[in-house]
């Protein structure tokens, strides 16, 4: 009964309620927005500093933040019903331009196979420096590069080795040799089974490895020549 009694100003209360936490809402949506906006720009530019390292020397990458509009939405920014989620009010794509006198588009409409591995290294490189991260994983970023574009991600990785473990599957001569640690996997048949199997290799033997994937199954000591010198020189020898 005193419940039903007091419901008018129980409502009142509650509406009082929604309100202030509306526009708490509303003041760390605007903050949060206006911090990645910031932010994005500072990042795009590391991207384009990264990419032009690593042979994309005109790249054009932009960070757009959106508010997350809807009809339904709590809050209202700059007249518009804006949606938060869990991860904030803002809808974020990553737009690129490769070449002189495109206009940015969405990353995944423009980009070749070779680029977005260049701009997912670049991405990482950069989240690696700002994060303690323990552990970063390339799998196959080599898709789609020559060989002198090969040998820049490989440096590039070998710069991310020094501050987080790196661990690469790799085609790319040109990025095994930058290797500290080179393990070759292969997959061989047992019984009418497939068996993957793992084996560390010793110096030598990652020097053969390396000529293996110049110049295919049949290694020459010519091959092991060249894998040697580009070994040396991935280390700096």
């Amino acid at each position: 009964l005193e419940t039903h009694e007091q419901a008018d100003s129980r409502a009142d209360e509650l509406e009082a309620r929604i309100a202030d936490l509306t526009s708490a809402l509303s003041d760390a949506a605007a903050k949060l927005h206006e911090a990645r906006t910031i932010v994005g720009r500072k990042f795009a530019a590391k991207v384009e500093e990264t990419l032009s390292m690593l042979g994309i020397p005109n790249a054009r990458f932009h960070v757009q933040v959106d508010w997350m509009e809807d009809d339904e939405g709590w809050i209202e920014m700059d007249g518009r019903r804006v949606r938060c989620t869990g991860t904030g009010p803002d809808l974020i794509r990553f737009l690129i331009s490769t070449n002189r006198g495109e206009e940015p588009r969405p990353l995944a409409r423009i980009a070749s196979g070779g680029e977005v591995s260049r701009v997912m290294l670049a991405i990482k490189s950069i989240l690696a420096s700002e994060q303690a991260l323990p552990v970063m994983i390339f799998d196959e970023i080599d898709t789609g590069i020559s060989g002198s574009i090969s040998q820049m991600v490989g440096g590039m990785m070998k710069k991310l080795a020094s501050s987080c473990q790196i661990l690469a599957i790799t085609h790319q001569p040109q990025i095994a040799s930058h290797a500290d640690h080179h393990f070759r996997v292969e997959k061989i048949e047992d019984q009418n089974r497939t068996i993957t199997r793992i084996a560390p290799l010793d110096e030598e033997e990652h020097i053969r490895e390396v000529a293996r994937l110049m110049s295919g199954q049949d290694v020459s000591e010519a091959a092991v020549q060249s894998a040697r010198e580009l070994v040396m020189q991935s280390r700096g020898g």
